[in-house]
């Protein structure tokens, strides 16, 4: 304890003679206490004397520093893996039934020396102390970051990790547990069987996301056979009952790989589940992986797009190859002057140094304008700039002087989404050729890229979109874009930035919206540990978002079972959390009242199963070995789990940690002082009333 005062600390022995001097002046003469005994007024004067005393010093402004110690005993971090993997092994039972009870015998153990806070992790990371091994993902990764970001300076003395050491989603736990600079020895109980089981597996199915009704689309498959050497097994692909493909391969050692591509044909739209299946064989455990099952967007055709240029141009191969890496377009490359073809077949038309002063250019020009075709143009020299008043766009060029520009993206733009790492790599490219010319416009545009002149950054527009008309444009006022995807490619060895960019544009433009008074949007795919999300909007004839109502949804499962909920309004948007529903496919109608008619929507979605946990069989014990390695700790098995507690006993780098806290007090705030001022000047008063002064 420390004493101080702003003033200084001499003063207090001044404080008791003021003190003293004050109880004298009152009581060196006792006309009111001639009949009171003496010892009684050497009482009053010592009270008296106190009471005046602590009211100096209280005056001073004394301040005590106290300081207090405390223990924090180490906490043991306890995370244990609940996914599927650890109970699909023959000894299945042991885990579901004696070993959850030596798990609590050994967090009871650690107790007795330690704080011990227990956490499950699998699909998510919680304080759930019931194990069930249910769990369809692993994430060991994350239960590493959760503990960094629980037990961030804590005394954390141990952690242990039981787990089987298989994981399907995150990162490596070695770079994990690095990078979060966790520095406490790491425990691990490992789970499961580190022996290859015999099992036939399909490890993955490849295939794109998107397809179109009766065009062919390839399949990759990749199946792995353990300990099944001279076995010979049948790999069949299926759409609901439907085979639709068949082959046999023969596993020549005791881990075979086989890749089998295959090709399929959807003859309808919609969302298309397939079932891959491999045949099983004798004395497979884990049979669940002998089933692959994946979904396959099936649209009715591609969306058509029209290139027409009026010379050629190293930009025309450059657009040209981008929209090819994007299979839902199906794309048509002429010069202008040999066109012939019908405007309104196509989504969406470009045109590069075009229209121009030629009467061909310009009728074509003119039907896109009449036809509201949605509509790119990339500058030229031969664009005839003042025949784009037809959209809206007034283009005043001031002289025939043009400017080197590089673009600086619009980080408020927000029709399309671009990653920050494809910006900035279009952004380093080289400067396009741009006339100088200011943009007048009749309707609002969005900007995608302003110009960018010798660094300077302007508020110019390089690239922007617009709508006139209901016809959608998009323009980019420069030459030489194939620059951008050559330049693209050297910095990233990847010409994604430039592909992306144009195929996002032509999405854009392409892609028809119709707006609904009543809309339900919802994900046309779901696995089974994903919960059903639905959105609804409500709108009167003029588009203004209407309020109040009650929007119900029915989904019905292939079986024909009805169930029936009712949307949430939120913020203008009704809203539905459905929860999770088992794999297989599902319709749903939506219905609402709205001045008096009744509004209907119907749609679908898939429920495919998540049986990533299967994939895998054998337990991954070297994993859980390099973790215990890395930081200083050691691997159990579940015989050997009692001696854990003794092993962290005898690490030294367990220790409790003696916390000092030092608080500064000022001696008005301290109550117990006060009180007893109060106390003795009621005692004072007391005991004069009694002997009668006054």
């Amino acid at each position: 304890m420390h004493i101080f005062s702003e003033i200084s600390l001499w003063f207090i022995p001044l404080c008791l003679l003021i003190g003293i001097g004050l109880a004298y002046v009152l009581y060196r003469k006792k006309f009111q206490l001639t009949d009171v005994p003496r010892r009684t007024v050497i009482l009053l004067f010592c009270l008296r004397a106190f009471s005046m005393s602590l009211v100096c010093a209280l005056l001073l402004h004394i301040f005590i520093d106290i300081r207090s110690t405390t223990i924090e005993k180490p906490t043991i971090v306890f995370v244990h893996d609940n996914s599927a993997s650890i109970s699909m092994h023959a000894d299945s039972n042991f885990y579901r039934s004696e070993y959850p009870n030596k798990i609590r015998e050994l967090c009871n153990d650690l107790r007795k020396n330690y704080k011990v806070a227990f956490y499950q992790f699998g699909e998510q990371f919680s304080h759930d102390t019931t194990l069930n091994f249910t769990d369809r993902q692993t994430n060991i990764s994350h239960a590493f970051q959760e503990i960094q970001q629980r037990y961030a300076n804590k005394n954390v003395g141990a952690i242990i990790l039981a787990s089987d050491g298989i994981y399907n989603t995150g990162e490596n736990p070695l770079y994990t547990l690095k990078n979060t600079g966790i520095t406490e020895p790491v425990y691990s109980i490992a789970l499961g069987d580190s022996a290859q089981q015999r099992d036939n597996v399909i490890q993955m199915v490849l295939a794109n996301n998107i397809a179109f009704k009766n065009v062919p689309f390839r399949i990759l498959i990749q199946t792995q056979s353990f300990n099944l050497q001279g076995k010979t097994s049948k790999v069949l692909v299926f759409n609901g009952s439907q085979k639709l493909f068949e082959t046999t391969i023969k596993a020549r050692s005791s881990a075979e790989f086989n890749e089998i591509p295959c090709t399929v044909t959807a003859h309808k739209a919609g969302q298309m589940v397939y079932r891959v299946v491999i045949e099983t064989h004798e004395g497979e455990v884990n049979r669940i992986n002998n089933e692959y099952t994946f979904s396959v967007e099936v649209l009715d055709s591609q969306r058509k797009i029209a290139l027409l240029y009026e010379t050629p141009h190293p930009d025309i191969a450059a657009l040209h190859r981008a929209i090819q890496t994007n299979e839902n377009f199906d794309i048509t490359l002429s010069s202008i002057d040999q066109w012939k073809g019908n405007m309104q077949d196509y989504n969406a038309v470009i045109l590069h140094g075009a229209p121009s002063t030629s009467a061909h250019s310009t009728a074509v020009f003119e039907q896109i304008i009449h036809h509201k075709i949605p509509l790119l143009l990339v500058y030229n020299s031969t664009t005839s700039l003042t025949q784009l008043s037809a959209l809206g766009l007034f283009i005043n060029r001031q002289n025939q002087q043009s400017d080197e520009v590089q673009a600086r993206f619009n980080a408020d733009f927000d029709i399309f989404e671009m990653s920050e790492e494809h910006t900035t790599v279009l952004q380093n490219c080289p400067p396009l050729i741009v006339p100088y010319a200011t943009i007048t416009v009749q309707n609002p545009i969005k900007t995608v890229a302003f110009q960018n002149v010798a660094g300077v950054e302007t508020s110019k527009e390089l690239l922007f979109v617009g709508e006139n008309d209901t016809q959608k444009f998009a323009v980019i006022m420069g030459e030489g874009v194939w620059r951008w995807r050559l330049q693209a490619f050297r910095q990233s060895n990847s010409f994604d930035a430039f592909d992306v960019l144009v195929n996002k544009i032509v999405s854009y433009l392409s892609l028809t919206q119709k707006r609904d008074v009543f809309s339900v949007q919802s994900k046309r795919l779901f696995y089974e540990n994903q919960q059903i999300q639905m959105q609804a909007q409500l709108f009167n004839k003029s588009f203004e978002p209407v309020s109040g109502k009650q929007i119900s949804i029915v989904i019905r499962n292939a079986g024909g079972n009805e169930f029936p909920f009712i949307c949430i309004e939120n913020n203008g948007l009704y809203e539905l959390n459905a929860g999770n529903f088992a794999p297989g496919a599902y319709t749903f109608t939506a219905q609402t009242t709205l001045d008096n008619e009744t509004l209907t929507r119907k749609g679908s979605f898939t429920v495919l199963p998540l049986h990533i946990e299967f994939r895998q069989t054998r337990a991954n014990h070297a994993l859980l070995q390099q973790l215990a390695q890395q930081n200083g700790g050691e691997v159990f098995f579940p015989n050997t789990m009692s001696k854990l507690s003794q092993a962290i006993e005898q690490n030294n780098s367990v220790v409790s940690i003696m916390h000092s806290t030092t608080k500064r007090r000022s001696l008005l705030d301290i109550t117990v002082l006060l009180i007893a001022l109060i106390a003795n000047l009621s005692a004072e008063w007391a005991i004069r009333k009694y002997q009668g002064a006054y």
